[in-house]
């Protein structure tokens, strides 16, 4: 909440490099680097896992998905156009 304050461009990290390595995007610029997993969890769910690199305890406790499925299988991802794709047989995330 910004309560009267002015967003200003100055005020934020931008990523301006995009890298893919193994199942991760990784979203990187001068003051930011960002993470994005995906997993496989069943037939027609995948997770999008969104983490910050220069956080220690990168695990999300919020989950809803039942604990003997919450590690899933990665999914590889692939660079297409410049954008990143993840692909498995339920659908495509880019």
């Amino acid at each position: 909440m910004f309560f009267g304050q002015k967003i200003h461009p100055l005020n934020f990290d931008y990523a301006d490099t995009l890298t893919v390595a193994g199942d991760t995007v990784e979203l990187s610029g001068p003051g930011i680097r960002l993470q994005v997993h995906c997993a496989d969890i069943f037939a027609g769910c995948l997770r999008l896992r969104f983490m910050n690199a220069a956080v220690a305890d990168a695990r999300q406790h919020s989950d809803a998905v039942a604990p003997e499925w919450r590690e899933g299988r990665p999914v590889g991802v692939r660079p297409e156009t410049e954008r990143a794709v993840f692909a498995v047989e339920a659908g495509r995330i880019g």
